[in-house]
Parts: structure tokens; C-alpha cells; sequence
């Protein structure tokens, strides 16, 4: 790529941080990385070393060993910068054991590869673990943009899920139904047959509001 002044800007892949503390791993993970184009930001030894650097590498992603110095193990290491940051996690570890695999599931990583591997399936997990966040990352904008619009909607404006559970209501719908509604069956809420919705909701408006809607 060629900027304004002529100046070629390198593009990456995607800016990746290790925390690993087997320098063997980190040397080979490093090769594979700068190989296949993307950028080893920074690395950690520590799970420690591996929050207080977060911040300032800024990576799109973290390679994550779950054996690490120091006091925190990767799985604590990763729960914790969850909480501070969204950037999907990829676990690197030689340990298979159930106990552990289930301590993982609950750090909802993005991703877990077995030690030792092939290059080809850690790039393969790199790409997948990226290209399912920049996907979460899409779905969650797009509920917060469409919850800002429904939100100054003067109708309410019920949602359920193929079960009939309701999973979200508007601010108008929530004054007229309330809500402790939510994760409720929408049949419970409005009874009656779905055919009747309409004017059982109307029925209800009726009750809080004393007239009578066209629409909820």
C-alpha cells in the first residue's frame, strides 16, 4: 500500500499478542506470525505482565498459554482481561485434561490449539478466532443501533425468540407490560390465541392507558 508521500505502510494480518513463557514457543510462534503477515505487537511471560501490557499493545488478538509464570494461570489471565477489553482469546496449551478443557470453556475463548502443532493449525485458528469476533463485533453494533432506534419508537415493540420468549421490550412496551416481562413466555404475558394477539394487546393498553389502540 502506498501512502500520500510515496511511503510504502506495511499491512498486517492482524496485531497479535503471546503470552507464553517456554522461550522455544515463543521463538517459533514469533516466526510463524511475521511469516504469514500478521504483527507480534508484544509478549508476555506472565499473566501479570500480560494485563498491564494489554492496554498499550492494543492487539486484535491474544495467543494465550495456560501455563505461565507468576500467579495467575492463562485461564485467570484471560477471564481478567475480558473484563476490560474485547479481544478474542486463543488458549496454547500441551494440556488436554478434562478438568482443564472445562476451566477453558468458561474463559469462552475463541479458540483452543494443542501442543505440539502444526503451523497450519494455529493460522487456522488465528484466522477463525478473528473473523468470528469482527462477526460478534458486527451482531453487537447492530443490536445497540437497533435497540437506539426502537427505543424512540412511540409503539410498543415486543421481541421473542422461536421458543416465545420474550427477549426484548422497548421502553413503551416495558411501561405497558413491565419489566420482569422479559424472559417470560409471550403467551403468558398476553394470553389468549396468537390469531387474538392484536386484540388482546389492544386490551391491555386498554386497562393501563383507559383507550383503546390500533396498534401495540
Amino acid at each position: 500500500m502506498v501512502g500520500n508521500f510515496g511511503v510504502s505502510v506495511p499491512v498486517t494480518k492482524g496485531r497479535v499478542m503471546l503470552v507464553e513463557d517456554d522461550p522455544l514457543f515463543q521463538r517459533l510462534v514469533q516466526g510463524i506470525l511475521l511469516r504469514e503477515g500478521y504483527e507480534s505487537c508484544c509478549m508476555a511471560t506472565s499473566g501479570e505482565e500480560a494485563i498491564s501490557m494489554v492496554s498499550a499493545c492494543t492487539p486484535d488478538l491474544v495467543l494465550m498459554d495456560i501455563n505461565l509464570e507468576g500467579d495467575l494461570n492463562g485461564i485467570e489471565t484471560a477471564e481478567q482481561i475480558s473484563q476490560h477489553a474485547e479481544i478474542p482469546v486463543v488458549f496454547l496449551s500441551a494440556n488436554t485434561e478434562k478438568a482443564v478443557l472445562e476451566q477453558v470453556q468458561r474463559a469462552a475463548p475463541y479458540g483452543f490449539v494443542s501442543k505440539p502443532f502444526r503451523s497450519e493449525q494455529l493460522l487456522a485458528a488465528i484466522k477463525t478466532a478473528l473473523h468470528r469476533h469482527r462477526l460478534d463485533r458486527h451482531v453487537h453494533d447492530s443490536r445497540d443501533w437497533l435497540s437506539t432506534v426502537l427505543g424512540g419508537v412511540t409503539d410498543g415493540v415486543v421481541s421473542i425468540d422461536i421458543q416465545g420468549l420474550i427477549t426484548f421490550l422497548n421502553p413503551a412496551a416495558e411501561a405497558l407490560l413491565g419489566s420482569e416481562c422479559l424472559g417470560r413466555l409471550l403467551s403468558s404475558v398476553i394470553p389468549g390465541p396468537e390469531a387474538d394477539v392484536e386484540a388482546t394487546v389492544n386490551r391491555v393498553v386498554e386497562k393501563k392507558t383507559g383507550s383503546a389502540v390500533d396498534r401495540l
